[in-house]
């Protein structure tokens, strides 16, 4: 059974915040100027996520703050600086950077992202990436440069300029070994870098910062039936003559299964392999109050696979002219045909092998059950639909390998029926 391709692309994206700091630098600016000034910072993290399983998810950490105008010339520049790592590490120089650099006219600005740094950097922060006392920090390329901006102040805009940039880090959807949900401490402050090669922080730097990193959400409202993708995965087709099992009767009978993936792009919602069972067969044969057993009863024939290395039955049952169906799975080495299983009813049979975990169920539509008028003249149709969820973040892969095995359908005349009508495998 081949696994399922993804083809179609949405367009939705949603934007998530879920953590903000800000600190107000008035008294240190003012301090510095001689005369009052208005001045702060903030950051904000949030995810921007895409619904589709092949588009990746993007961490965004906005930085703003408002400085005086001539602190950010044409030639001069402004840095932001984060300092983080996870609460539990307690090694001094186990932190990571991540920040930007901006110039005055906004028109370029430069990528921060270092790994190792060993104390709050207040040397020039740039290319060199210097730092007193130590060695220069590994360069880490998991953050790039979204954007910057720059732009005069709403509340005293003669006299103060607000410096905007934003980094992003990409996160596969299905990348394993990448532990989001963490708590982390973290320190935050701003640089002056003058053309003159001076540098100096713009206010006390934060510490004792504290954000909790949560793993992305995705909620894009209700999915039906039209917004999945169907791809065939089997086919399979049994037709007989009424006559083979009842010779007082005309005409022909078949037995169907196929198995669909529905898929859907969206990352949050989970596919589903859907499998289909169909008998048809003349009225006087599939009389109302009988019940339908249909299965698939399959072992792995990859790497030289036998049914001695075990069984996977998927089963669906219903009533003819009712609305009661059940799913079950069976797993074992007993095979499912009527020799096998003589002598017991359709709810007593090989219930040592009854496998209570299974992810099979009903689809949760009742027509998928419900009796139908066949096509064919003088036949009733009775299906039953299989559902199986397939989780995209941590997909069962097994289920795409080769499988062999049989399929077929018994009809019991009520429940206490130990002889039923076994529909040839």
């Amino acid at each position: 059974m081949p696994s399922p391709v993804y083809q179609e692309e949405l367009a939705i994206e949603a934007e998530v915040g879920f953590f903000n700091y800000g600190s107000d630098m008035s008294t240190d600016v003012s301090t510095e100027v001689g005369s009052p000034h208005i001045s702060y910072r903030t950051f904000d993290m949030s995810w921007e996520t895409a619904p589709e399983i092949d588009q990746p998810d993007l961490l965004k950490i906005s930085f703003s703050g408002e400085i005086p105008t001539s602190w950010i010339t044409s030639a001069d520049k402004v840095a932001y600086v984060l300092m983080y790592k996870p609460e539990w590490e307690r090694t001094v120089d186990k932190w990571d950077t991540v920040g930007c650099i901006i110039n005055g006219d906004a028109s370029t600005g430069t990528i921060l992202n270092y790994e190792g740094v060993y104390d709050y950097p207040t040397a020039v922060i740039g290319s060199a990436a210097l730092l007193p006392g130590s060695a220069p920090p590994e360069a880490a390329t998991s953050f790039v440069l979204n954007s910057t901006s720059t732009g005069p102040s709403m509340i005293d805009p003669s006299q103060n300029t607000v410096v905007n940039c934003t980094v992003v880090r990409s996160f596969d959807k299905t990348a394993t070994g990448v532990n989001l949900d963490m708590g982390y401490v973290a320190e935050f402050g701003m640089l002056r870098l003058a053309s003159a090669g001076s540098v100096a922080p713009i206010g006390t730097p934060d510490t004792g910062i504290k954000f909790y990193l949560t793993s992305p959400q995705y909620d894009f409202g209700e999915v039906d039936e039209s917004d999945f993708i169907i791809q065939p995965a089997e086919y399979m087709f049994n037709e007989f003559k009424a006559s083979d099992y009842d010779p007082n009767q005309i005409g022909y009978g078949s037995l169907t299964v196929f198995a669909d993936y529905y898929m859907t792009p969206f990352f949050g919602i989970d596919d589903k392999l859907m499998v289909n069972f169909a008998l048809d067969m003349p009225v006087e044969m599939l009389p109302k109050g009988a019940w339908v057993f249909q299965y698939m009863q399959i072992y792995n024939e990859a790497n030289g696979g036998t049914p001695q290395d075990g069984l996977i039955t998927l089963s669906c049952t219903t009533q003819v002219g009712g609305e009661v169906h059940k799913v079950t799975e069976y797993q074992g080495l007993t095979r499912m045909d009527n020799v096998t299983m003589a002598g017991t009813t359709v709810k007593n049979q090989n219930e040592a092998e009854l496998w209570a975990d299974s992810s099979l169920r009903p689809t949760g539509n009742i027509s998928d059950y419900a009796t139908q008028e066949s096509w064919v003249e003088g036949n009733r149709l009775q299906p039953c639909v299989i559902e199986l969820p397939i989780d995209k973040e941590n997909p069962d892969t097994s289920i795409y390998t080769d499988w062999r095995g049989w399929y077929g359908a018994r009809i019991y005349k009520n429940l206490e029926d130990v002889t039923p009508l076994q529909i040839k495998e």
